[in-house]
């Protein structure tokens, strides 16, 4: 059997086990590599063969890019050789030879950063114009949530006995197709917002379980908040003081406009504001542990692995105010 023909169960089956969101993405990376993998038997993919593929896109592609789409291809012949109860061969990732410098390597090369100057200059400009979008902007910057967490947001989610804001749900845009029904979307229990021909918004759970947390409130942005909650019902979403969310797409166009109108210099993603936030928990001396859980982070690696650049500059920090500072004051008695 071709990847193609496979291709057709595979998803069929996905949809009926996981979240929308992530059957669409992996529709998504199927689309992505369906013209060099999709008329191939399944019985012919080599490791050796792939690999010549793999490193032809790293012109265009970072590693992880690549074995993203990779991992997709193992996971259909997985399913192929169990639904089918024949001996299959997977691609054995470990043994793609990848140039030795590889600069697709370095994933903390993504991971970009406001200065403290950018963050003044956002909230100035937000304190002048505090419409709801911009108020989710400065939630976004205080505590560092994903931008589909903060669209889900309503003032229900704010607890001031605790002065944290509560994160329950997730809302996004996914890519849907004629044999995407509104009663799959049903079946995954998820909230369904509005639906076109080819995407629909909706209300999932968070991205996994540590990603259902509860994070504190910045003490000026929490008086705020809370003069706010007195006045709307707890079902307005944050985004929009109304019942309708505010969507993804329009959210960021207002973020990039706020951007250039505070004077920002820089034109980097709304992913970026979880990016300072993590970063400068990590600069500041919050432990790993902590840091992770604050992100929703379902291990501690994942964090250790996207702000090792800060925990560098972390344990250097640690390094001077201590020994560093012993060194110091110890040499001045060899000049």
């Amino acid at each position: 059997m071709t990847f193609n023909e496979i291709w057709d169960e595979y998803i069929t089956q996905k949809k009926k086990r996981v979240k929308p969101s992530t059957s669409s993405a992996y529709t998504a990376t199927w689309l992505l590599i369906k013209d060099y993998f999709g008329d191939k038997e399944i019985d012919s993919i080599t490791t050796k063969g792939v690999e010549k593929w793999a490193l032809s896109q790293l012109d265009t592609l970072g590693k992880k890019s690549i074995l993203d789409r990779l991992i997709l291809i193992n996971n259909i012949i997985d399913y192929y050789g169990y639904e089918h109860e024949v001996p299959v061969t997977k691609i054995q990732m470990k043994y793609i030879r990848w140039p030795s410098a590889n600069i697709y390597e370095n994933e903390v090369e993504n991971v970009k950063t406001f200065s403290v100057n950018d963050i003044r200059l956002m909230l100035n400009a937000i304190a002048k114009d505090p419409r709801p979008r911009h108020l989710l902007i400065a939630i976004m910057i205080g505590t560092g949530i994903r931008i589909g967490e903060a669209c889900a947001l309503t003032y229900g989610n704010i607890n001031l006995e605790t002065k944290s804001i509560e994160i329950t749900g997730t809302l996004e845009r996914i890519r849907v197709d004629d044999s995407f029904t509104d009663e799959d979307i049903e079946r995954m229990n998820v909230k369904l917002l509005r639906r076109t021909k080819n995407s629909a918004i909706i209300i999932s759970t968070p991205k996994c379980t540590a990603s259902r947390r509860a994070i504190p409130i910045p003490g000026e942005l929490l008086k705020i908040l809370k003069k706010l909650k007195e006045v709307y019902p707890a079902e307005f979403y944050i985004g929009t003081g109304a019942y309708n969310p505010p969507e993804p797409r329009s959210f960021r166009l207002q973020y990039y406009k706020l951007l250039e109108k505070s004077g920002v210099g820089k034109h980097l993603s709304p992913h970026s504001l979880r990016h300072t936030y993590a970063t400068t928990l990590i600069t500041s001396g919050v432990d790993i542990k902590t840091t992770a859980a604050l992100l929703g982070h379902g291990d501690t690696s994942t964090t250790l692995q996207v702000y090792s650049h800060a925990t560098i500059e972390s344990k250097s920090k640690a390094m001077r105010s201590t020994v560093g500072k012993q060194f110091k004051d110890s040499m001045k008695l060899l000049e």
